[in-house]
């Protein structure tokens, strides 16, 4: 009986799910029940897996084609009145702080293991003995700064009508006190004065030799001018030993009239030539003092 009464219940239920939806229950359907479904049964929605959280990146990624994700089937269509599925939570942002994470202290390198040791304590006493044995270096006094030669003025100051005759000789009037020092510093070895006899020329030695320099004299005038007054003056302005030289008297007369013997020599033709180098060097011969008195007595020189 109840092997019986078990099969029509289950009969029951097979009848109901094959023909459609049946009230079971009067109580609850009171009496009514709707109408069979003839649509295919709709399927609950199931929301896809949410995607695993991507591990965060260390570093720049791997270079090469990388793996396509597997294609993720389409959701089915949820019932009318379902809510949809709230969507999975982000994966939680990490900072560039927590990416770049400082070493271990088991990766920093060891130590070399070199320790300095405690300073040893010096006694008093043998401070002293270190001091006498090493005594503190003085600083070394400064030297005075030497002061600079300024280059001199290529026309001097101090002597008229200065001229130079060749390479390392000149001529002028009677040097100042700046003149010798113009001579000087400008390396002339030696002076050489053209002087009246028995003018005293003591004053003129004793500035010229004070700067060092050579002094030289010679003595001539128009009534005592001679071949050998001609030849001690050409020997002396000839003599490279003596040079620099200088030549020097007191209005330009007679040691411009010396300079036209010289210039002149022996060569009659070379008279003109003589007069015109002699002329740039202060010597006139058609003034009326002493240039023209020495002119006449060169005349009777040469004539002779």
């Amino acid at each position: 009986m109840k092997r019986f009464l078990a099969w029509n219940l289950l009969f029951i239920l097979v009848l109901t799910a094959g023909t459609g939806c049946r009230c079971l229950q009067e109580r609850r359907c009171k009496g009514t029940c709707p109408p069979p479904c003839t649509g295919p049964v709709q399927q609950p929605f199931v929301p896809p897996p949410s995607p695993a959280p991507a591990p965060p990146q260390t570093g720049f990624p791997p270079l090469g084609p990388q793996p396509s994700a597997p294609p993720q089937p389409m959701p089915a269509f949820p019932p009318s009145g379902a809510q949809p599925p709230a969507p999975p939570p982000p994966p939680p942002s990490q900072k560039v702080e927590d990416r770049w994470q400082p070493a271990p202290e088991s990766a920093q390198p060891a130590n070399s293991g070199v320790q300095l040791g405690t300073p040893e304590a010096i006694a008093p006493e043998a401070a002293k003995e270190k001091l006498k044995l090493y005594p503190p270096e003085s600083p070394e006094p400064e030297k005075p700064a030497q002061a600079k030669k300024e280059p001199s003025a290529l026309f001097p100051v101090g002597i008229a009508n200065f001229s130079p005759v060749k390479d390392q000789v000149s001529s002028g009037l009677r040097p100042s006190l700046d003149g010798l020092d113009w001579l000087k510093d400008n390396g002339y070895r030696t002076i050489l004065f053209v002087r009246a006899p028995g003018e005293d020329d003591s004053t003129d030695k004793k500035q010229v030799e004070k700067r060092g320099m050579k002094y030289l004299s010679l003595e001539a005038s128009p009534a005592t001018l001679s071949q050998q007054v001609v030849d001690d003056f050409n020997q002396v302005v000839s003599s490279a030993k003596d040079y620099p030289l200088f030549v020097y008297d007191r209005d330009g007369a007679l040691a411009g009239g010396l300079w036209f013997l010289h210039f002149r020599g022996g060569d009659a033709a070379a008279t003109d030539s003589a007069r015109v180098r002699a002329g740039s060097l202060g010597f006139r011969e058609d003034r009326d003092d002493s240039h023209r008195n020495m002119w006449l007595a060169i005349q009777k020189l040469l004539s002779k």
